[in-house]
């Protein structure tokens, strides 16, 4: 396993990961990496304080753990449990292009627009 806390070397190493976890209590700076994990199709890992804000449903689209010892429970079923690992990963893929895809960003431009008409 490794680790990375510098968020240059996050984009090198997400294709080669199996889980990504954020175990931050900053939300400020988590969000970007979580939504990016999401959207590479990576099962994700984090704090409630971390995801706070981004609009996901826990234990579907990414696992949410406050606590350490659930912090732990949920990383290792992550890396042990394959086909659990690729739902999570896949639903939270879906929810990153509903919420923040082209698709969805064009229709909000596209309503924006209509308003000043």
């Amino acid at each position: 396993m490794e680790c990375e806390d510098d968020a240059s070397g996050f984009a090198t190493l997400l294709p080669l990961a199996k889980v990504v976890f954020v175990p931050t209590r900053e939300c400020s700076e988590a969000r970007l990496p979580i939504l990016e994990a999401m959207a590479g199709g990576r099962a994700v890992i984090t704090t409630g304080q971390a995801a706070q804000g981004l609009a996901f449903s826990p234990s579907y689209d990414l696992w949410i753990a406050d606590q350490p010892d659930n912090f732990a429970t949920g990383l290792l079923r992550l890396l042990s449990d394959a086909d659990f690992r690729e739902e999570l990963g896949t639903h939270g893929a879906e929810a990153v292009e509903r919420q923040h895809g082209r698709e969805r960003v064009s229709a909000l431009v596209d309503a924006l627009l209509d308003s000043f008409v």
